[in-house]
């Protein structure tokens, strides 16, 4: 055999095995993403769909790849992602998906303010679904009435602007539950990761914010607030000296937590106590989540 013939050969055994390592790899991260969402863990599970996603070649048809990430995308509110997906599915026919698609998809142009291509879709539904999924035949004639009444109400006044606040405040991830208080603003971000975490990709943290007159968001400092637990949804009393907020843990490997709603109060210098204090068991109820 010359020397050009083994090069040839060696060359097809290493892109044969190559191709081999990428399908296994793609196969058990895929796996691992299947586990994590039959689990509830949605975060761990949109990174790994994520990342499958971004392997495919542009040509390549994964139905059930593209499903998976549109369902996660949607109980995540990645709502550009769910409505791209959900599209693709529905554009490659009459899949097992098809109608589903058409409800979930209705859903989101619904949620992203696209009222008229929303009813098209529930209407698509109801009618691939004729005696069937009456519940969710239902759920679509509701959402038609809602898309027809939000077409129908008065335009919001003129004078009204929404501006999106820098990234000094938000982030990739998701910024909620703002209230401002003074030249304060308290909010809730879920940009950290659980350091500690033993799971990968590691888990998200929500952490309570505060920014000085719109300036970078920064944790609010106390002590007694655990690294590795949620802290969220700031609220106050009305004279502005006590504040209520979740503090909540994972319940296992998953992304499920439990809650407890806490409050601090705040002391003559203008810091939030050190002793953040649960309210009592009959809104704190065992067994329960608040």
């Amino acid at each position: 055999m010359t020397t050009a013939i083994k090069l040839t050969v060696n060359l097809l055994l290493f892109s044969a095995f190559w191709l081999l390592n990428i399908d296994s790899s793609f196969a058990q991260t895929e796996k691992k993403a299947d586990m994590a969402l039959s689990n509830g863990a949605y975060q761990k599970s949109y990174v790994m769909y994520k990342e499958l996603v971004e392997m495919e070649k542009e040509e390549e048809v994964n139905i059930d790849l593209w499903y998976k990430y549109a369902e996660v995308a949607r109980q995540l509110n990645d709502l550009s992602t769910a409505e791209k997906y959900y599209t693709r599915i529905m554009e490659n026919g009459e899949t097992p998906y098809f109608s589903m698609c058409a409800l979930w998809l209705g859903y989101v142009k619904k949620s992203l303010g696209k009222y008229e291509e929303a009813i098209e879709l529930f209407n698509v539904f109801i009618y691939q679904n004729q005696n069937q999924n009456q519940s969710y035949a239902e759920s679509a004639l509701r959402e038609i009435q809602s898309c027809l009444w939000a077409m129908s109400s008065p335009n919001e006044p003129k004078n009204l602007r929404m501006d999106r606040l820098d990234d000094q405040i938000n982030s990739d991830y998701s910024e909620t539950a703002a209230v401002e208080m003074g030249n304060h603003l308290y909010y809730t971000t879920f940009r950290y990761k659980y350091a500690e975490d033993k799971e990968e990709p590691k888990r998200q943290l929500a952490k309570m914010m505060v920014s000085k007159n719109l300036e970078k968001g920064r944790p609010v400092p106390n002590p007694a607030l655990s690294s590795d637990q949620h802290v969220a949804h700031t609220a106050f009393s009305a004279d502005w000296q006590r504040m209520y907020f979740t503090l909540c843990e994972f319940v296992d490997e998953s992304e499920r937590m439990t809650c407890q709603i806490y409050y601090m109060d705040q002391d003559e210098n203008g810091r939030w106590g050190r002793n953040p204090t649960p309210l009592p068991d009959f809104i704190n109820l065992p067994g329960f989540t608040a």
